[in-house]
């Protein structure tokens, strides 16, 4: 599978030419996780941005003192060219959820943050659209979880 293609596919890339995409999958590791991996626990300080290329993964929130475990039901299950770990790219603030993989395997495209960063710097156009995107998306969701309490009694 082509990283660029992913990233194509992926809301926080949108907009990029294919040079700025070629500079971005540069920094792009591919990983493979069976069924029930965790690949980021909540509270965890972060350290990656994670992009799935295939497979689902399940965010999950615990609560307190509570081991996360495969039995657990998911918030929302979010599959290829969705993210995780997005928020710390913003505030490098620790996990706020657990995510496991939630099919036999999944694939995934994995982005250290700090090199994202120091990229991000480095060239202010592809940082201005992932951070265009980024605000776009958390405004999406913020608007969704608030028409949502509107219609719960």
């Amino acid at each position: 599978m082509n990283v660029i293609d992913t990233l194509k596919e992926t809301e926080i890339f949108a907009g990029h030419s294919d040079a700025q995409l070629q500079k971005l999958s540069t920094l792009a590791k591919r990983i493979t996780i069976d069924a029930g991996d965790r690949i980021i626990g909540e509270g965890d300080v972060p350290g990656e941005l994670f992009v799935i290329e295939s497979g689902e993964l399940a965010i999950i929130v615990e609560p307190a003192q509570s081991k996360v475990n495969t039995n657990s039901v998911p918030l929302v299950t979010l599959g290829r060219g969705q993210i995780v770990g997005e928020v710390s790219l913003i505030d490098r603030g620790p996990r706020s959820a657990s995510v496991l993989c939630a099919s036999e395997k999944a694939t995934l495209l994995v982005f250290n943050l700090d090199a994202l960063t120091a990229l991000l710097d480095e060239d202010p156009a592809i940082g201005y659209l992932i951070m265009r995107n980024l605000a776009a998306d958390m405004a999406f969701k913020l608007r969704q979880r608030n028409i949502r309490e509107k219609l719960l009694p």
